[in-house]
């Protein structure tokens, strides 16, 4: 089979994942630094905004994260066609762009239709956190930042993989 996505030398799409790495990163950094001080402020004076905090930043990374794992391929998938061992290759990289790519598109636009309702719900509804009273229709943006960038990614991989098909003809 083809080398992965990831490893390809001119790669457009790489500098986007660096970027939501980097931003992953700094979430997981305040994710820990606010556990400490959770832990230290249970026995000298309890801060009650950093479970919120945490669970927020939690909520963040996922969606943050998202573009990468499919970048990289190191999301769940069912490796049904790679134990087919009567399929020829052919066919299998057939099926893996009709399925893969398109189920990703399909995926990341449900994503941020359903997000982008949420949020305007949110936003009517005036709807803050408890604890940080913050609106809640902020909280969920990233969300939105993933799944466009999970779109754009796959958008990418069919046209490239496209391209390779019919450069290879």
């Amino acid at each position: 089979m083809a080398e992965p996505f990831c490893c390809e030398r001119k790669n457009a799409v790489k500098p986007i994942v660096k970027l939501f790495d980097v931003f992953s990163f700094v979430l997981m950094l305040s994710i820990t630094i606010t556990v400490v001080l959770q832990i230290i402020g249970r026995m000298v004076y309890p801060l009650t905004w950093t479970e919120e905090f945490v669970k927020i930043n939690l909520m963040w990374i996922v969606y943050i994260a998202l573009m990468g794992s499919f970048y990289r391929d190191s999301h769940v998938r069912i490796d049904l066609m790679d134990q087919l061992r009567f399929v020829p290759d052919k066919a299998k990289r057939v099926i893996y762009f009709i399925f893969y790519p398109l189920a990703g598109l399909v995926f990341s636009f449900f994503i941020i239709k359903y997000t982008v309702q949420l949020m305007q719900r949110q936003y009517e509804l005036g709807q803050v956190t408890s604890i940080l009273q913050w609106p809640l229709y902020l909280i969920v943006v990233p969300f939105v930042l993933g799944g466009v960038a999970t779109f754009v990614l796959f958008v990418y991989r069919v046209v490239t993989t496209l391209a390779g098909w019919f450069r290879a003809k």
